[in-house]
């Protein structure tokens, strides 16, 4: 519990330091293998992918060295799917993106295939899911800005998202918000939406239909980042929000606008190389649009 709330602000080594132990030494093989996994996954999240792999070759061994008094049938799918689902994870940050639909569509089929019905089981299963068609929208999203089959990747990464969403809705609707989770599946939705903007005609109606659509899930993603701010305070996510709405005012040919925002994100995203890296960029993008190459 105490790493989960910890990786949900960010802090993967810290999160990644509790868990390490577990993996190693909690009594059952199902309990190690899920801590060896909840490992790799913030080991990906720092971009540490070689490190990853390396937790998941040791979530392999504990699966051959179980027996099947040890593992039942639907833990070792449970486990498999979260290694496929890693897998997707890494070849998404290396940019192997349909590799990486493949990956975490085997995930998805795993997932599906598992009936043992008991809570522990469910409740991973359930958030496996979600992760694995996160991962494999991200990939289709990726293949999209490759110029692969644009429009019809750019429609499976939507679909993804929204169904990401619809499921993040029920556990709202059932009392148990992820607002976080929620504002990030709007984002993405968002980006699906500039995407398609940029390749639309510019001014026509399909283009400002897709920036108004876009602008709605930024809007959207900005309230939910805010409620999870409240929550945890330590939440960066308003930043992305800034971020896209930054994008978004450079499509449509804002470049103050634009900049403001970037700005914004500059400053929350400070120890966040990543993020901090897109604002930069994103700054030196309206200075060069204004052609203060000096400022860029």
């Amino acid at each position: 519990k105490e790493a989960q709330v910890l990786a949900a602000n960010n802090r993967w080594i810290e999160a990644a330091n509790i868990a390490y132990p577990l993996s190693r030494s909690a009594e059952r093989p199902f309990e190690r293998a899920m801590a060896s996994q909840f490992v790799a996954q913030m080991l990906i999240n720092m971009g540490r992918l070689r490190q990853a792999e390396d937790a998941i070759d040791y979530t392999r061994r504990i699966i051959n060295d179980s027996s099947e008094q040890e593992l039942t049938i639907d833990e070792k799918k449970l486990i498999l799917a979260d290694i496929l689902m890693c897998q997707g994870s890494i070849a998404e940050n290396r940019g192997s993106f349909a590799s990486a639909t493949i990956y975490c569509g085997n995930a998805l089929n795993i997932l599906d295939s598992i009936v043992d019905n008991r809570e522990e089981i469910l409740k991973n299963a359930r958030r496996l899911h979600l992760f694995a068609e996160n991962f494999k929208a991200r990939g289709h999203f990726g293949l999209a800005m490759r110029g692969v089959d644009r429009r019809e990747n750019l429609d499976l990464a939507r679909l993804g998202f929204e169904s990401n969403l619809t499921a993040y809705r029920v556990y709202r609707d059932r009392g148990d918000p992820h607002p976080a989770d929620e504002a990030l599946c709007h984002t993405w939705i968002a980006q699906c939406y500039i995407a398609q903007a940029q390749q639309d005609n510019r001014n026509s109606i399909f283009w400002q239909t897709s920036l108004a659509k876009a602008s709605e899930n930024i809007t959207a993603s900005g309230k939910l980042f805010a409620e999870e701010k409240e929550k945890n305070p330590e939440s960066l996510g308003i930043g992305h929000s800034h971020l896209l709405e930054g994008k978004l005012q450079t499509v449509m040919g804002q470049s103050v606008a634009s900049r403001e925002h970037f700005l914004k994100a500059f400053h929350i995203f400070i120890g966040q190389p990543r993020e901090f890296a897109r604002a930069a960029l994103g700054i030196a993008g309206t200075y060069l649009d204004e052609g203060e190459y000096r400022k860029a």
